[in-house]
């Protein structure tokens, strides 16, 4: 079964299921990204912006114009685009004859973000029109590929114990996987990009070119693209959370797409999985010209991983996510390149053992007396300081339950809200988010 919404069940927040053998914080989230269904974001003259949630990890997002619909992400499997998409088409009751998919886009090279690509012309017999454009930031092929193809064996089989996905769902067993709840396990696929922010033919717009109908004070170093039937903006963020990756920017909604360079979580620098190690520095640097960029003329900021999106509240709270993943990425751990190299020569040899020293080819037997600065555990000793200094401000702290976790007071969802049938009359909004009747 690729997946399955009743194996979440357990997670329904009116049952009470109490779980002590779960973090609350992992409870609470998967609570939180349990809530599935169709989601319309914001709306302005020009288009509609809806997501598709909990149907897959990532999210996917829908532009619905007049003249027919710009597809965000789609998903990781054929299977389940098919049904996001087919979600969208069944609650808005536009066909694929009023509506035609008339361009995609990949905010990034992770296979949840673009395997469904293929499954989002299952409707047309799966061929691809012509002259639907198909974007991507500059290198996505190459590292969709390299990490796909070249490290795809070892990354997929270290990938099913990142996020479980075979494992029996329940407190025993697997609730979530943080920014989502797993990844689906149906046929990944992908289609080429036929455009490249920042390829020879998409680069900067210089200032004596920048429009005020873009709403942002110009730049250096933002794109546009209004092969749509309307512009986007777009910021290039290469060897953030991805090794290329970019934020959306639309002007005529005062929206932003933040891609996954911002998460209600702790985003992993290193992944268990065996994805390329993030650039910490780089990260906050990106962030930093996102909120600078954008930060005055954005009114509604939304994922693509995740449940919930900010809005209603205008530049103030729409920089909050920002800034607060901002400041969480200085944590990390840093390897020579000549480490990075001996990993790659050796993640297809599973082994056990001190990761991070195995990696810098320092590893000792802390027993023994000749054992070197490297072996005392220095990055141990700092990691546990912040860890530490983390637990004192409450941010880290094991709750009892999922109600007592710190994260609960964070999130933007209430209990009762997380809880209710999307759907249901009587629950409209989720988190200040209209929910199709």
């Amino acid at each position: 079964m690729v997946w399955d919404f009743t194996a979440y069940d357990f997670l329904d927040p009116d049952l009470r299921t109490r779980m002590p053998s779960v973090n609350g914080s992992l409870h609470r989230q998967g609570e939180l990204t349990a809530i599935a269904g169709l989601f319309q974001v914001t709306s302005c003259r020009e288009y509609r912006i809806y997501q598709v949630r909990g149907y897959d990890l990532s999210n996917m997002t829908i532009i619905e114009h007049d003249s027919g619909l710009v597809i965000i992400d789609p998903l990781a499997s054929y299977e389940t685009v098919q049904a996001a998409l087919q979600l969208f088409r069944d609650k808005t009751e536009l066909s694929k004859e009023q509506r035609p998919v008339k361009a995609l886009i990949y905010t990034h090279c992770h296979v949840d973000h673009f395997g469904g690509a293929r499954g989002i012309f299952h409707e047309l017999g799966d061929p691809l029109e012509p002259g639907v454009p198909v974007v991507a930031p500059e290198g996505f092929l190459e590292h969709a590929v390299s990490e796909n193809i070249y490290a795809g064996p070892a990354m997929a089989r270290r990938a099913q114990y990142m996020y479980a996905a075979q494992l029996d769902k329940g407190p025993m067993g697997q609730v979530g996987s943080g920014l989502g709840l797993t990844i689906s396990t149906g046929e990944v696929t992908l289609i080429p990009p036929t455009v490249y922010i920042g390829g020879s033919d998409h680069q900067p717009v210089p200032k004596e070119n920048w429009k005020s109908s873009h709403v942002i004070p110009w730049r250096p170093g933002l794109h546009v693209f209004d092969g749509f039937g309307f512009p986007l903006v777009f910021q290039l963020t290469p060897g953030t959370e991805a090794p290329t990756e970019m934020n959306i920017y639309f002007p005529d909604a005062r929206t932003l797409c933040i891609a996954e360079n911002a998460t209600h979580t702790m985003h992993n620098i290193l992944s268990l999985r065996g994805a390329q190690v993030r650039d910490a520095h780089a990260w906050s640097k990106y962030l930093t010209e996102a909120i600078q960029t954008f930060g005055k003329e954005t009114d509604v900021l939304f994922g693509e991983e995740g449940l919930r999106a900010f809005l209603g509240g205008g530049m103030a709270a729409a920089l909050v996510p920002l800034i607060a993943s901002r400041d969480r990425t200085p944590m990390t751990v840093t390897v020579d390149s000549g480490g990075n190299r001996r990993t790659v020569s050796s993640v297809h040899h599973p082994c056990t053992g001190d990761v991070a020293h195995a990696a810098q080819g320092t590893w000792k037997d802390p027993a023994r007396s000749d054992h070197p600065d490297t072996g005392k555990h220095i990055m141990r000793r700092i990691t546990t300081v912040l860890l530490g200094v983390a637990a004192i401000l409450g941010i880290l702290s094991a709750p009892a339950s999922a109600d007592d976790a710190p994260w609960s007071r964070l999130v933007s969802v209430s209990a009762n809200a997380a809880g209710a049938d999307p759907w249901h009359p009587g629950a409209p909004e989720h988190n200040g988010l209209i929910v199709l009747p």
